[in-house]
């Protein structure tokens, strides 16, 4: 059954990408991301309903956990949707899994307890040339909407979804520094619903939603995103983790590009260059040594003599997105779960 569940995680999240492109492809970017997230929230906030999650008593703590989800969805997808339109599938989720990458540069600033290591300077190293050997001729895999190709959009692109990359890393160490104690549906839905009112408020200043004519296919993309990627994907995660070392979790991390490059060939014909396994080899390299140096550094705190009475929790980058989850060594207090987005 965790086999099961840990192949269903990794289809799911490397099939997002290619979800993404099929929204795109009819659907502003903007829009579609923002319709994607109001139903995500939808789904969450239902479940609250269902099973009363347990959101935080002050006003002010609820309304910065939605805050965040500013910076957390509405920017970093708005780039990773506008992006894809002129990069393929795998590109965008290979240049987007640099985000742990990030974690571990604002965490040694922020965080106590993951100081800066020499592999997690060697992971940011072969990040940075990873990314710069994607990029080498980013006009062989640009893919746009009305089979207009441009030179410069590839690039823009790939700076866009870095860029998002670099805002979702510096927005899990700060949900981590503010909410990492508190209930991570109650967070998830918060910053779903931030998000989906962010993007919402740039849709209208930027596209013209209202007039969009949705196609089947888009509509059924974005259930999938939602129901799939952003839910079910969700609740799977955490079942997985209460069961298996956080560490094989974490190497969904490194599965997940691989596949999207695959599935993107396979099923929308996106081209596969030397450059692109090359770099992206390199990418994951460097997010393997930074995970890898997090989880060896929480082995050796584990080894200690425990300073407080209970232990702060962790972070755990895997997959696309946010997760904040207790070390395998203690069992969580009952309402220190973490956070996936």
């Amino acid at each position: 059954m965790n086999t099961a569940v840990y192949v269903t995680l990794c289809v799911i999240w490397s099939s997002t990408w290619l979800a993404i492109t099929v929204v795109i492809r009819d659907v502003p970017p903007v829009s579609g991301a923002a319709a994607r997230f109001w139903l995500a929230a939808a789904i969450y906030l239902s479940f609250h309903a269902v099973r009363r999650l347990s959101f935080p008593a002050d006003l002010r703590s609820r309304l910065g956990m939605i805050a965040l989800g500013i910076p957390q969805i509405t920017v970093s997808y708005s780039f990773v949707y506008w992006g894809e339109q002129y990069i393929s599938s795998g590109m965008t989720a290979l240049l987007f899994a640099t985000f742990p990458l990030w974690v571990a540069v604002f965490s040694a600033r922020w965080v106590v307890g993951e100081p800066w290591t020499l592999y997690k300077f060697i992971g940011l190293v072969c990040g940075i040339v990873g990314v710069a050997v994607v990029s080498l001729k980013p006009a062989e895999s640009a893919i746009t909407t009305d089979g207009v190709t441009s030179t410069s959009l590839p690039m823009l692109a790939t700076l866009g979804v870095l860029f998002g990359a670099f805002v979702c890393g510096l927005s899990i160490v700060w949900i981590k520094r503010l909410y990492g104690g508190q209930n991570a549906v109650a967070l998830t839905a918060s910053q779903m619903l931030g998000g989906a009112l962010g993007l919402t408020a740039a849709a209208f200043m930027l596209e013209e939603p209202m007039a969009i004519e949705w196609t089947r296919r888009a509509v059924i993309a974005t259930v999938y995103l939602a129901v799939f990627g952003s839910a079910l994907a969700f609740f799977g995660y955490y079942w997985l983790l209460q069961r298996v070392e956080g560490t094989l979790v974490a190497t969904i991390n490194f599965v997940t590009p691989v596949l999207t490059i695959f599935f993107g060939w396979l099923v929308l014909g996106e081209p596969l260059s030397a450059n692109l396994f090359v770099g992206g080899a390199l990418v994951l390299a460097g997010v393997w040594s930074v995970v890898g140096s997090a989880k060896r550094s929480r082995r050796l705190l584990a080894s200690r003599p425990p300073v407080i009475s209970q232990p702060s929790p962790a972070l755990d980058p895997t997959s696309f997105g946010t997760t904040i989850a207790p070390t395998s060594h203690t069992p969580p207090a009952p309402k220190d779960k973490g956070v996936r987005t």
